[in-house]
């Protein structure tokens, strides 16, 4: 499944949901649930809105694959560079390997 930013249809967008705001010099906490994969997500220009919805580099990600009801894998990462092209996780650590 290919990620479904915020101009798919509204009944498929899937963008990632800003939790806190950086202030000054911190970095701003999204949040993701999908199907996806930590490697999925270190792909080149995943977020291909990521710009758009105001993700900046440094921007830490707590995401959550729940491709598995029963045991749900949780991760979380750094945003690398982020262009109008798209942004991707640098780095990803995850729960058990996801």
């Amino acid at each position: 499944m290919a990620y479904q930013g915020s101009t798919a249809s509204s009944s498929v967008a899937n963008p990632p949901s800003l939790m806190v705001e950086g202030v000054v010099g911190s970095p701003s906490l999204w949040a993701y649930t999908s199907t996806h994969t930590s490697t999925s997500l270190k792909t080149a220009n995943f977020f291909t809105d990521a710009q758009n919805l105001g993700i900046a580099q440094d921007d830490i990600l707590f995401a959550t694959n729940n491709a598995s009801t029963t045991a749900p894998i949780t991760y979380m990462g750094a945003f690398g560079a982020v262009s109008t092209s798209g942004a991707a996780l640098s780095s990803a650590v995850s729960s058990t390997a996801a």
